[in-house]
């Protein structure tokens, strides 16, 4: 049976879902499950994460297992990223330093070189 997390533990992934703009449905369905009902019931309290859960539900919420069981407060040290190539380590890098306002402007710049190397 799925141990309980801590109450704050909870509390941190109610608002890292909610800082994601996602409902308990959006998250249910990063998780793959079919029904909203299972995070409802961990958000209350009433049903466990077991500890190999954990990692599933910290990518889910683009954080970390250890930001989730409180052993750290940077909700933002992770890379999802396959980093096994040079330049995507170099701009994930650049990423974490950067603004989400400049990140975005990053990308359209991407995106519009694309669409010019295209013609």
């Amino acid at each position: 049976m799925p141990q309980h997390i801590s109450r704050e533990s909870v509390d941190r992934i109610i608002a890292r879902r909610k800082e994601l703009n996602l409902s308990q449905k959006d998250l249910a369905e990063r998780l793959g499950y079919s029904n909203y009902s299972i995070v409802s019931r961990i958000e209350k309290g009433d049903r466990g994460i077991s500890p190999a859960s954990v990692k599933k539900w910290a990518t889910a919420l683009e954080t970390t297992p250890e930001y989730i069981l409180l052993q750290t407060d940077d909700v933002t040290d992770f890379d999802f990223v396959d980093t096994s190539d040079a330049q995507i380590r170099r701009f994930s890098a650049l990423k974490r330093s950067l603004s989400e306002e400049d990140v975005n402007l990053l990308l359209a710049i991407g995106e519009t070189l694309k669409s010019h190397w295209r013609m």
